[in-house]
């Protein structure tokens, strides 16, 4: 009965059969007291010894099969059949992270209350939460590592300590004055141990402690920890001595004492051993120096390869020597797993790793994106064999950065993604469509301009295409017999004129008339109208859609004829902000030399990133290579084909590079990140 609390009762037996005699005699007990079983809240869970298969037990009770689970609760806490605590550490956060939630506004964020209050109802209540039935957890570090980051992550709020602080989780701790997690967990063990000593031998927990078991087989890599490895751990790390410390345990005072004090000395050994550490920003800023480092190196290649790309301008979904190009450059380094053509022909994806973090951690995938077509007949006039250039110096050097590293808090992998056809074909989104960003996470990409701006907003664009279908005639014998296709075009033209001034700030549209008949004297019996509609958000354009397509209809109501309005090829969606990426890449831009325009000119034009951006958190500067020429003229090309233009180019790269450097080295700021992206995507489907 060593399990038994109230009316619930957990029974432990060696063997099936012990199991469904122990079942049969509480049965036959209850029966004769008039009471029964509960079938359904009976379950069994079977624990096969180590490496063995798992033979569910076929336990009955009164000829009814017993359920047999492979977890079930007991008391607040999780037993598995697979006699480790995962389960129970992750419903142990859940739990605590449910009882900080129900004190958040109440207590935690209440500003009248002093961060004391805050912290000894935190203590009171969060802890205990966080911790129910620790005493007799077998850890691992992976264990401690999810209860320390909720502990920190949970003081860092109480303590109002933002990511920008550059604290230590020791900091933190000190200024809280509280132990970590991991110390809180030996002391609780170490007192219930000491209980544990003190019980007679014929209790259970007495038995397990020191019982050995008879059956199984060494677990390949090592053998799995025991709890009584746990406690001969936190011994060592208290200083309490091995060869008497359970003489120690049967003195209650003197262990209590003994435990409290090996705490305390724990604990200074970890803030010792933090002292001697480099700081984290010591470490980031080596791995920046180590992406400009690399780029520098590298400078000649990556000229190269722009250059090379910049001679020799392909239009979108023909760029076949550009990719060859990049295959080329990314396979002169076998580290780079290379993929082409990826998911639309003349894509292709190179990516490396993943480094850091722990075997079995979910992976953080940065991507930088490539773009490397050019404009027919005047080629490379938006600059493109530059981004292709931004793209993989930015990845090159971050792969630099992580190379040799260990204790990285994220497993990390770098992406390069050469995404084509970007003016005309949608590329970007051919392959959102594709599926080529499903295990993408961030996305980094900068578009050289004629002024250096961390964020620079893009319009929303869709293409229209109407068409009028009238009667032919001969126009000067039987004109009253034809209905004039042309004359709707040109009704349709007037009336779109002069709704130009009711349109909102910001929303616009471009069109012309891309063909009115075939000769003069034959009324025209069809007209073509080609229109771009641009405006801040897909809100909008769907509003000015409305707006046009009215006075279209008027047109063709006006002269008879019929209307046909589609929206041929893809809509390019505005670029969302990320306020956190914009800022780290402002400050590494400054540290590198970059002078941000203050007043920016407004981005006029589209992308396709705007709608990776919609699904993917990222950035996309703009950036300055020297030229008072604008985009789309030969004065540009000219000017992104120069030598000029490598040291902005290389720049924006590192730039970039160690943006990513600062997202992956603090996942608090990578919360931070995607934070931003889910309130400014909410933001901009609803303007």
């Amino acid at each position: 009965m060593e399990l038994q609390y109230a009316d619930d009762n957990a029974i432990a037996a060696h063997s099936a059969e012990e199991l469904q005699g122990i079942l049969n005699a509480f049965a036959k007990a209850y029966r004769a007291l008039g009471l029964a079983l509960n079938i359904k809240k009976t379950q069994v869970l079977h624990q096969p010894p180590p490496n063995q298969p798992t033979n569910q037990p076929a336990i009955n009770v009164d000829n009814t099969p017993l359920e047999n689970v492979d977890h079930f609760p007991y008391l607040g806490s999780i037993l598995s059949s697979k006699a480790d605590i995962d389960s129970e550490v992750n419903h142990r956060l859940s739990c605590a992270s449910g009882a900080y939630a129900r004190l958040r506004r109440r207590v935690f964020e209440d500003r009248d209350l002093r961060a004391q209050t805050k912290l000894l109802v935190y203590r009171a209540v969060v802890i205990p939460t966080l911790l129910y039935g620790a005493e007799s957890w077998t850890t691992y570090s992976r264990h401690l590592r999810a209860l320390e980051q909720h502990h920190q992550r949970s003081l860092r709020r109480i303590l109002r300590i933002s990511w920008e602080d550059r604290r230590t989780n020791i900091s933190v701790l000190e200024e809280a004055n509280m132990p970590s997690i991991t110390t809180t967990i030996m002391q609780h063990q170490l007192r219930w141990t000491g209980h544990v000593i003190r019980m007679s031998n014929t209790r259970l927990p007495k038995q397990v402690l020191y019982s050995q078991l008879k059956e199984g087989q060494r677990a390949p890599g090592g053998q799995k920890k025991r709890f009584k490895d746990n406690i001969k751990t936190s011994l060592k790390h208290f200083h309490i001595p091995m060869n008497n410390w359970e003489e120690i345990a049967l003195d209650r005072p003197r262990w209590k004492k003994s435990v409290q004090e090996g705490a305390a000395l724990y604990e200074m050994e970890l803030r010792r051993i933090a002292d001697t550490k480099p700081l984290y920003n010591m470490q980031v800023q080596q791995m920046k120096k180590w992406v400009q480092s690399c780029i520098d190196h590298h400078k000649d290649k990556l000229s190269s390869l722009s250059r090379d790309i910049w001679a020799d301008p392909e239009i979108g979904g023909q760029e076949t020597y550009a990719v060859e190009r990049f295959l080329r450059f990314f396979r002169s380094d076998p580290t780079w797993s290379v993929q082409s053509p990826y998911m639309i022909p003349t894509a292709f994806r190179a990516s490396w790793g993943p480094v850091g973090g722990n075997e079995g951690d979910s992976v953080l995938n940065l991507a930088f994106l490539c773009e490397y077509n050019a404009l027919p007949d005047i080629g490379h006039t938006c600059g493109h064999n530059l981004i292709a250039e931004v793209g993989a110096a930015a990845g090159w050097g971050l792969k630099a950065a992580l190379e040799g590293q260990t204790e990285l808090p994220l497993r990390v992998k770098v992406t390069i993604l050469g995404t084509p056809s970007e003016e005309d074909h949608g590329g970007r989104i051919q392959l959102l469509d594709a599926g080529a960003f499903a295990d993408i996470h961030l996305v980094f990409m900068a578009h050289p301009a004629v002024e250096d701006v961390a964020f620079s907003s893009s319009l929303t664009v869709t293409q229209m295409l109407v068409k009028y279908h009238g009667k032919a005639s001969h126009a000067s014998a039987f004109p009253w017999m034809g209905v004039n296709a042309l004359d709707a075009a040109v009704q349709a033209y007037s009336n779109l004129t002069m709704l130009r001034p009711q349109l909102k700030p910001g929303s616009t549209f471009q069109g012309i008339i891309k063909h009115g008949g075939v000769k003069a004297n034959i009324t025209p019996d069809y007209s073509e109208l080609q229109y771009c509609l641009l405006a801040p958000t897909l809100k909008e354009v769907v509003e000015l859609k409305a707006k046009l397509e009215a006075c279209l209809r008027a047109a063709a109501m006006a002269t008879g004829c019929e209307l046909e309005i589609s929206y041929p090829g893809y809509t390019y969606l505005n670029i969302v902000p990320n306020a956190t990426l914009a800022k780290l890449y402002e400050d590494n831009g400054r540290a590198l030399g970059i002078q941000f325009t203050k007043n920016p000119t407004k981005f006029a034009a589209s992308t396709d990133f705007g709608n990776v951006s919609y699904v993917i958190p990222g950035i996309h500067p703009i950036f300055s290579i020297a030229t008072d020429a604008f985009n789309h003229t030969e004065a540009f090309a000219e000017a992104a084909g120069s030598e000029d233009a490598q040291m902005y180019t290389l720049r924006v790269a590192k730039a970039l590079a160690m943006t990513a450097v600062d997202v992956l080295c603090s996942p608090r700021l990578l919360r931070q990140v995607r934070d931003d992206f889910a309130q400014a995507v909410i933001s901009n489907m609803i303007k």
